[in-house]
């Protein structure tokens, strides 16, 4: 029985070793994106309101989602930096745009009702050497929050690993004081119970896995 119960911790611990190695082997590394400038042909982008300040407010908002659109077409995509409202005015448009005409959007909540419009144009020549750094350092930043999720998974798994490890060896040490105390008359009893102390502690360490 002993040398089952030693068996069974060596593959425990072989199988935490390789769940480790991999989990290292998986941590990847940002690719670098060469930088490049382009000439882009931008539609309008038109929002709308009851007043001028939400027609305003809903064009760069319509604005915002113009951009994002444009780096996910990017070959390879950008898909890591998401532009804030403020690097619109930094990176994307040409100015703070002009109100246009009132059209009427024909919506039933609203018969008849006419919305103010206003328009934004975006810059028909794009800094994207700035936009890549943008994205290749956000998916550096993702990178390193993931490597760090795993450390500390890794750390979880090793404090589980050695308390189940602890818990054996008291298990053990107190098994064999117990035996020689009662000078083997209740081996067999004393054996079932450190089983079940090591099955319990082998039970609780597969919980906590999940």
């Amino acid at each position: 029985m002993m040398r089952l119960i030693a068996a069974v911790w060596w593959l425990l611990a072989l199988f935490w070793l390789w769940s480790t190695q991999l989990g290292a082997q998986q941590d990847g590394k940002a690719k670098a994106v060469p930088p490049s400038r382009v000439r882009v042909a931008w539609p309008e982008v038109r929002g709308y309101g009851l007043t001028t300040s939400d027609a305003a407010q809903d064009a760069r908002q319509q604005a915002l989602k113009e951009a994002e659109a444009f780096l996910l077409r990017q070959k390879p995509p950008l898909a890591f930096w998401k532009p804030a409202p403020q690097d619109l005015d930094t990176y994307f448009l040409q100015d703070s745009g002009f109100e246009g005409p009132e059209v009427d959007l024909e919506i039933p909540e609203a018969p008849n009702k006419m919305f103010k419009s206003w328009i934004l144009t975006f810059r028909s020549n794009l800094n994207l050497h700035a936009l890549q750094r943008f994205d290749q350092f956000a998916h550096s930043q993702q990178i390193m929050v993931e490597q760090q999720q795993r450390s500390h998974e890794r750390l979880r798994s090793l404090t589980r690993f050695m308390a189940v490890v602890l818990i054996s060896l008291a298990a053990f040490v107190g098994y064999g004081r117990l035996d020689e105390w009662t000078a083997g008359r209740y081996r067999r009893l004393l054996q079932a119970a450190l089983g079940g102390v090591l099955l319990a502690a082998l039970a609780g360490w597969w919980w906590q896995g999940f």
